[in-house]
């Protein structure tokens, strides 16, 4: 319950809470699964660790998240509180740990996103449970937990995305890649060879 007494999930949002808690059941199982294939790779690798912690923080966040929302009675303000802290603690705990020599430029930056935006979904599911505490069911924050919880499915997944090796095609992928490519510069030494050497094999013999 709230502090004004109302029940703190809306009972149309219920049915809803309960189904996450499920899919996060399932997912949870499916990332311990992917971990057991191959417990040296990921135990013994500084990253694909970070990324199995990652992945881990945000599913059993999403799992207690929807408990809270879906129980009878349940406390979905001061479980998001709880549970919100727990995660953005550790997300710095793995922000600490991140240090640009043990990644690629393009893989450190993106691990520095990725934290980055999760410590931001954490804080906010934070404040919007202070928010529900504080105006009970009638509260906007109710709704603004339910795109929280998207997110931090989305972070959940995308980790474990990672954490299988699959490849990243995407906007921010390859804006990174861009960022890290070497350059040459078009009066350079190297640039002139290669330059020449495209030219020669035009004008080859026919």
């Amino acid at each position: 319950m709230a502090g004004n007494g109302e029940r703190v999930t809306p009972a149309e949002e219920t049915a809803f809470f309960t189904a996450s808690m499920q899919v996060a059941a399932t997912l949870v199982g499916l990332l311990f699964v992917a971990v057991s294939l191959r417990p040296e790779t990921v135990m013994a690798d500084k990253k694909q660790r970070a990324v199995a912690q990652g992945a881990f923080i945000a599913l059993v966040n999403g799992f207690f998240l929807s408990m809270g929302g879906a129980l009878p009675g349940g406390e979905l303000g001061w479980t998001a509180i709880v549970v919100g802290s727990l995660s953005f603690l550790n997300t710095l705990a793995l922000a600490r740990d991140l240090r640009p020599v043990d990644f690629a430029k393009v893989s450190f930056l993106r691990s520095a996103l990725l934290l980055l935006a999760s410590a931001g979904i954490y804080g906010s599911e934070i404040v919007n449970g202070i928010l529900i505490e504080r105006a009970g069911s009638g509260s906007s924050a109710v709704a603004s937990i339910l795109n929280t919880l998207f997110s931090i499915y989305a972070i959940g997944i995308l980790r474990s995305w990672q954490l299988l090796g699959a490849p990243t095609a995407s906007v921010l992928h390859g804006l990174l890649t861009a960022v890290d490519a070497p350059r040459e510069d078009a009066g350079s030494p190297s640039a002139w060879v290669k330059d020449q050497s495209e030219a020669g094999e035009r004008s080859g013999p026919n």
